[in-house]
């Protein structure tokens, strides 16, 4: 009896499970997700869009590009004042703190394609699981990570040393600019630059720059609960040595050195982009007055765009072959402290709190960075893929190999940002300064800290009023 009673409720589950399973409608009703991205223009994604759209083809995929960031940033906040977010946009990879509240993380259960934490580390670069992953909560995917290399004029390299590139720490690196930097008496003050280092208001990267550095010379930013900063103090760190440091001093001592005069490595000033409309370090480089710069790898197609331009117009610049790229400078050789550090910037997707079909968004974008994807997209943007099956592939491209090479070791830096567009300016305001001498370094560090701790004050306590800036 008790034998046929079990095989009742087996034979009863089962029939259930069965009926539940027929009941199942697939919700086919039209729907529409809309897509803000930076840069990237629509056909880069056209292949993937119509790819999900046979897939779902209830679905319609609305997509925006935009090439201002302030713009967008303030466009992005005027819509969270109406409500009328857009279902998947971009940030930052270090704002995840400022927008996290506004966002849907992934469920596991959401996506037809499994993914989870465990599965996100195992298929993405570690930085990614670092900048995107908080409270065991995937907040965002991004098809491409970018670093800050060092682009150089292969001719002046080539001419003045046996090694014909630029040394790998910044020692020798310092010394290859002092040889290649010759000074004249022309409204520049240089007939060649070794390097565009140092000012805020002459060089689109200085912050960046900044930040590298700041990061090789194990300058923690902030403390351990991340939520005091305390990059201008004096920090114990026993990567260093045993002593007490002011690491950040080291890296604005090296920055700033490029920009004195009394340094035998000065190479840079405010008159050298004096004479182009566009001030900043890209048409030195290109016309031959500077001998290399710190960008990121989006950059070899926009000055390939400009020197088309300049030569249309009978300017003589440098040859787009003569354009090559390495891994930027260290402190230390790798192979006597293995250490290395570049540093990383990218703008992530992410998914609308607001968003009427969180799951299909996720679908959308776990679909869109599987490895065929991403394999198309770095082949049409050459932006360093995020995934890693893709990087050893990516390091035998001839040019572009440096970035993916890079993807092994890069960091992001300082861990995360409470605003990056005011983080910014207090930086460059802390540069200015000091190239105005309206202030030593010492004290420009500390007024930025200052700043920069107000900012999170106000994020803890939700304060809209203080002004920190």
């Amino acid at each position: 009896m008790k034998k046929i009673l079990a095989i009742f409720l087996i034979a009863t589950l089962l029939f259930s499970s069965c009926l539940k399973r027929e009941k199942k409608v697939v919700d086919n009703a039209p729907k529409e997700l809309t897509i803000w991205n930076l840069f990237d223009d629509t056909a880069i994604f056209e292949g993937q869009i119509q790819a999900f759209s046979s897939l779902y083809p209830w679905v319609k995929i609305n997509y925006k590009k935009f090439n201002d960031i302030e713009f967008y940033e303030n466009l992005l906040l005027d819509q969270l004042a109406e409500w009328k977010w857009p279902d998947i946009f971009v940030i930052k990879n270090t704002d995840l703190q400022r927008w996290k509240w506004k966002l849907e993380p992934l469920y596991v259960w959401w996506t037809d394609k499994p993914m989870n934490v465990q599965i996100y580390k195992e298929t993405f670069l570690p930085v990614l699981a670092k900048d995107l992953i908080s409270d065991w909560k995937i907040y965002w995917i991004s098809p491409y990570v970018d670093t800050l290399a060092l682009y150089y004029n292969k001719q002046y390299f080539e001419d003045n040393f046996a090694s014909w590139k630029p040394a790998k720490t910044w020692k020798k690196f310092t010394k290859q600019v002092e040889q290649l930097t010759r000074t004249d008496n022309s409204i520049e003050k240089f007939k060649i630059s070794g390097v565009a280092m140092w000012r805020s208001d002459n060089i689109l990267r200085s912050n960046d720059i900044l930040y590298m550095l700041m990061l090789q010379f194990w300058t923690q930013f902030y403390d351990e609960k991340i939520w005091k900063a305390i990059f201008a103090d004096i920090q114990w760190n026993r990567n260093i040595s045993w002593e007490s440091k002011k690491p950040w001093e080291k890296a604005l001592t090296l920055y700033t050195s490029f920009w004195k005069p009394l340094f035998k490595n000065y190479s840079w000033n405010k008159e050298i982009t004096s004479k182009f409309k566009d001030k900043n370090e890209l048409y030195p480089f290109i016309t031959w007055k500077t001998a290399a710069i710190f960008w990121y790898s989006y950059l070899k197609k926009d000055l390939d765009k400009i020197i088309s331009q300049f030569r249309s117009k009978w300017y003589e610049t440098i040859s787009k072959k003569d354009i090559w790229v390495v891994e930027v400078p260290q402190v230390t050789d790798f192979d006597e402290t293995w250490k290395r550090d570049a540093l990383v910037s990218y703008f992530p997707f992410v998914v609308s709190k607001n968003v009427k079909n969180p799951k299909l968004a996720w679908d959308f974008l776990n679909y869109l960075w599987s490895k065929e994807s991403s394999l198309d997209y770095f082949e049409k943007t050459n932006k360093p893929s995020s995934r890693l099956d893709l990087i050893d592939d990516q390091k035998l491209e001839k040019f572009y190999w440096v970035f993916a090479r890079e993807a092994t070791y890069w960091k992001s830096y300082p861990d995360f940002v409470i605003d990056s567009k005011k983080y910014d300016e207090i930086f460059k305001n802390a540069i200015q300064k000091i190239n105005d001498n309206r202030a030593k370094p010492s004290t420009a560090i500390s007024e930025a800290q200052r700043k920069i701790q107000c900012l999170i004050d106000k994020y803890k306590k939700n304060d809209i009023y203080t002004k920190c800036l």
